[in-house]
């Protein structure tokens, strides 16, 4: 039996005489000689898994006082924001903001990262969508929220404290002030930036819009005045109340514990609807403002659900305060 080599100089002798049938006949026998090939065997590349979180209880406990600070660094920066968000002392408060932000448990930056995906997906959707968004949002870490909360309301507390409704109402306009200038300069900056801006420009640009000769002046005023309204209607004021544990007391012994069940019910509302109010007129005022810039953005984006998370959170802290 003619071997491979064989095969293969007669297909090459009958290719170079041009004999069309036998070089045909050749090729194939040599198609037929091979061996057949098997091909290498496929292995799969492996799967890594997704990084879980790993929970520890005590690192999670310590989140609390962390997010306690982080709010009162918040609190305290709203106040300081009334003499431009770009100050000194307001960039240090952020900055020292952001380092305890940083400290905290791999769960809780899990939370914040579920949290902010939860609001940002449903911020253009109807009252309803956002609403809901944001009742599930507060589900995801609700100690966090509360204690982020009591941090923030601690430097109200003290100007109550310090100052009786005096000094709250000053703290409810400052902070109002503040509140909406920061915001704005936020949105203006960092969506100039992502526009292609310098960061000088962006910075420039940003000072000019929460200034109070700028065109956001109608923002910055209402913020003050909300402001004013969450401090004499909400949770500052809940805690200056003195006769408010002595109206309970009486309800109890008016009309059992449903009478102060109502009576805590009715306070929540009643505290939580100016934090809201105050919540969704701050990011209404990022929106127009950036709007305001050129950018196509729609005013009511992420208002509703702003509004009841915060009003939702103002209103749980607010009657757990006036209880104290």
């Amino acid at each position: 039996m003619a071997g491979i080599e064989d095969i293969s100089n007669a297909f090459a002798k009958a290719k170079a005489a041009n004999d069309v049938p036998n070089a045909r006949r050749f090729a194939q026998m040599l198609v037929d000689y091979a061996p057949p090939v098997i091909p290498a065997p496929v292995i799969p590349a492996p799967v890594t898994p997704a990084p879980e979180v790993e929970g520890n209880l005590l690192r999670e406990t310590l989140d609390i006082p962390l997010k306690l600070g982080s709010g009162v660094l918040t609190g305290t920066k709203m106040v300081t924001d009334v003499f431009g968000a770009d100050n000194a002392v307001s960039s240090g408060l952020g900055a020292a903001e952001e380092w305890l932000s940083n400290l905290v448990s791999a769960q809780s930056k899990a939370d914040s990262a579920e949290i902010a995906r939860i609001m940002q997906e449903a911020e253009d959707l109807g009252f309803m969508g956002q609403a809901k968004a944001a009742l599930n949002a507060l589900t995801v870490a609700p100690i966090d929220f509360l204690a982020q909360g009591v941090g923030t309301f601690v430097p109200a507390i003290a100007a109550a404290i310090g100052g009786g409704a005096v000094g709250v109402g000053a703290y409810g306009v400052s902070s109002g002030v503040g509140l909406i200038k920061d915001t704005i300069y936020d949105a203006v900056r960092e969506e100039l930036v992502k526009s292609g801006k310098s960061e000088k420009e962006a910075e420039a640009a940003a000072t000019e819009a929460q200034s109070y000769t700028g065109e956001n002046i109608d923002m910055i005023v209402a913020g003050g005045g909300l402001g004013y309204l969450a401090s004499r209607f909400g949770v500052p004021e809940a805690f200056i109340k003195g006769k408010l544990g002595q109206r309970l007391i009486e309800k109890f012994g008016q009309e059992g514990s449903k009478g102060i069940l109502r009576e805590i019910g009715k306070g929540a509302v009643r505290e939580g609807i100016p934090e809201g109010m105050q919540a969704g007129q701050e990011k209404f005022a990022g929106n127009l403002a950036l709007a305001r810039e050129g950018f196509d953005v729609p005013l009511s984006r992420g208002v509703s659900g702003q509004a009841v998370l915060e009003g939702v959170i103002g209103g749980i802290l607010g009657r757990g305060m006036s209880t104290i």
